[in-house]
């Protein structure tokens, strides 16, 4: 069997963290399937060396652009493919070839703010339910954001698969604080600090989070790093910072390397997750890989994907957040609990159980 994938966002940061997984557990497994990967012109040069049976296909229409409706109908025909695999919703409205799109959630019609251009509001609805109606297969990431979009649009349930992500091999506990310490000194991270990893938008809750770090940061920990995104981009939470007098106590490092992130969920005294809304939140479960105690959210997908194995709190109230930091930073024995259970949860998560139900998919499509 022929497969194509759109491969064009394989180094972005959700869907990208995604593709570079499953495509890497494909190259690992004896497949007899052909696999071409579409791919951005300046992305090929950085793309790891495939087995024979992955190819790698130059695709310069860009993302979310009319030249993609046309250029990769075009493709498939040419490669002659026997099955498309989108890894999100936007597939083409003329249909060649049998598909499977992968739609993780629905954030950018729960959190308009997040879509910048006109119009992409109107786009973004009009795709995904072409996504869903023209599909052979659809496949989301979490039995919660399942639900979402059944309560969104009129679908049949049964045709919505739910393959979960998992933590990448690469993450674990850094026991050698010379290691920690070289990573420490070159981003300039202090001694003790609790940790938040990921974007910075909207439904990320990220005003809350500092409100309540103000209410703690004379208490157990004095600092807190937001790290992931950049601060600069978001004038409401500099403006918040700078009100709170909290610029000495936050530290954002910005976008790091794997190692770097390691290091920084090893060294957290807590790893703090505040979102609103999450299709399945692979953050918190990187901090579990790496023996750090998690305090979450109760929204979305959260209390699904991490179990028994978080402390949680309500995301809209900065006193009840503020309060279980402080339970996980000044109670050994919970922290150790969680610890453990979080050593658990992790190892329920399998890139390669993941692959292989793709592959499933495709032979059943």
């Amino acid at each position: 069997m022929k497969i194509c994938i759109d491969a064009r966002k394989y180094f972005d940061f959700g869907i990208g963290t995604y593709l570079r997984n499953i495509i890497d557990q494909f190259a690992k497994i004896s497949s007899p399937h052909q696999f071409f990967l579409l791919a951005a012109p300046d992305d090929i040069k950085n793309l790891p060396k495939f087995p024979e049976n992955i190819s790698v296909i130059r695709e310069a229409a860009g993302k979310y652009s009319i030249r993609e409706q046309l250029a990769i109908p075009a493709k498939l025909r040419k490669l002659e493919v026997d099955l498309y695999h989108s890894p999100h919703y936007v597939v083409p409205l003329v249909k060649t070839k049998p598909t499977l799109t992968v739609i993780s959630d629905l954030i950018h019609l729960r959190f308009k703010s997040n879509l910048k251009r006109a119009g992409a509001y109107t786009y973004a609805k009009f795709m995904i339910k072409h996504a869903l109606k023209s599909s052979n297969s659809v496949v989301t990431i979490s039995q919660w954001s399942k639900n979402d979009i059944l309560q969104l649009y009129n679908f049949q349930k049964s045709d919505i698969n739910v393959i979960y992500g998992a933590v990448d091999d690469r993450f674990h506990k850094i026991t050698d604080d010379t290691i920690l310490r070289a990573v420490f000194e070159k981003v300039d991270i202090p001694d003790k600090y609790i940790l938040y990893t990921g974007a910075f938008k909207e439904h990320k809750n990220i005003a809350r989070l500092i409100q309540a770090f103000f209410r703690l940061k004379r208490e157990q920990c004095p600092f807190l790093i937001l790290a992931g995104d950049r601060l600069e981009k978001y004038k409401h939470l500099q403006a918040l910072i700078n009100e709170l007098d909290l610029q000495k106590s936050i530290i954002n490092p910005g976008w790091l390397n794997s190692e770097e992130f390691i290091a920084l969920y090893s060294g957290a005294a807590a790893f703090v997750f505040p979102s609103l809304y999450e299709g399945f939140g692979l953050s918190p479960l990187e901090a579990m890989k790496c023996q750090t105690p998690v305090v979450s959210s109760d929204a979305a997908c959260m209390p699904e994907i991490l179990g028994e194995a978080a402390l949680y709190f309500d995301p809209y109230s900065v006193e009840d957040m503020a309060g279980k930091i402080r339970d996980v930073l000044g109670d050994k024995k919970l922290r150790r609990a969680l610890i453990e259970e979080g050593a658990a949860q992790v190892q329920k998560y399998s890139w390669q159980r993941s692959a292989n139900k793709y592959l499933e998919l495709y032979e059943n499509i």
